[in-house]
């Protein structure tokens, strides 16, 4: 199966072009910011941040949460529509098993995951909001199955794989052999890509579209679509409607994704997107959307990028 994203993804290769969306900053609102911070410093090595509003945390050189109080209730139960998991892509494998093994020293329960085109690690923070940290491997990836019988991937040398299997968690620990597992987090660490749950796939698919993602797979039977930004690997952005049809969004002091930040790399983008009837001016030049799902969403011009 190919799919737009991909297509997307080999014009970018072929002219030298970078994604054309990336993420800024992921701004939550949680229950107890002290507790966050020391979760985030302790977990992964995250250090503070200059910010005018809320805490931020991030690498040394970028800021990739912001963190704010006033959330009286965890997600831990996953009643409301909203953030699913947000993912933080790490520069290499040294680096994502680094961070294995820092999780299991710390005694945080992770699942380690294999999705052929990443591997991923599962946990969550103490108001249980989803988190992976993410090593993109596309070159392990070869082309998708038609999805009839659920998600299969196919890898390089035409074996079929589940969408989801575990690592082998000894192997994954080897490469972190020799590292130092109390150094901050690595430069080059990003937002990989935000997965979201959603009431209704054709309208969040329709809405982030229209921000400059490109549809990759949309497969309503099993609840699950998600859309690339010019990468191989074309997990950029991801939604599920597995809480059903009726599922309210996160309300107000409920831990949750407040809003996030996303820059654009192609000005004809951005044009495009301040002629929308939903945008609205923000300061610096940016645009402010509010998603179907009721999250705010700041648009970066490329000169901001």
């Amino acid at each position: 199966m190919q799919t737009a994203a991909r297509r997307l993804a080999r014009l970018a290769k072929l002219h030298g072009r970078p994604e054309r969306v990336s993420y800024g900053p992921i701004e939550l609102e949680v229950t107890n910011v002290e507790r966050a911070v020391a979760f985030w410093t302790s977990a992964l090595g995250m250090t503070p941040r200059p910010s005018k509003d809320g805490v931020a945390l991030g690498t040394r050189s970028q800021t990739l949460l912001v963190l704010h109080g006033g959330a009286r209730e965890s997600a831990q139960q996953r009643r409301y529509s909203g953030l699913y998991h947000v993912a933080i892509g790490v520069p290499d494998q040294v680096e994502f098993s680094r961070l294995l093994a820092r999780l299991i020293g710390n005694r945080i329960s992770v699942s380690a995951d294999d999705h052929v085109m990443s591997k991923a690690l599962y946990f969550h923070d103490p108001d249980g909001i989803g988190i992976v940290i993410a090593h993109e491997t596309p070159t392990r990836f070869s082309h998708f199955g038609d999805f009839a019988r659920g998600v299969e991937l196919f890898d390089t040398e035409g074996r079929p794989h589940p969408g989801r299997a575990p690592l082998n968690v000894a192997e994954e620990l080897d490469h972190a052999r020799n590292a130092d597992l109390d150094a901050d987090l690595a430069e080059g660490t990003r937002i990989a890509y935000l997965n979201l749950s959603v009431p209704d796939l054709a309208a969040a698919v329709a809405f982030y579209e229209r921000l400059g993602f490109v549809r990759n797979l949309m497969v309503p039977h099993i609840g699950f679509a998600d859309l690339g930004a010019g990468s191989t690997y074309t997990h950029r952005i991801g939604f599920n409607t597995w809480l059903g049809p009726d599922s309210p969004p996160a309300p107000k002091g409920s831990a949750r994704l407040r809003r996030f930040h996303l820059h654009l790399a192609e000005q004809e983008v951005f044009t495009a997107a301040s002629h929308l009837p939903d945008a609205a001016d923000d300061v610096d030049g940016r645009l402010r959307f509010i998603d179907p799902g009721g999250i705010e969403v700041i648009l970066s011009p490329p000169s901001q990028s």
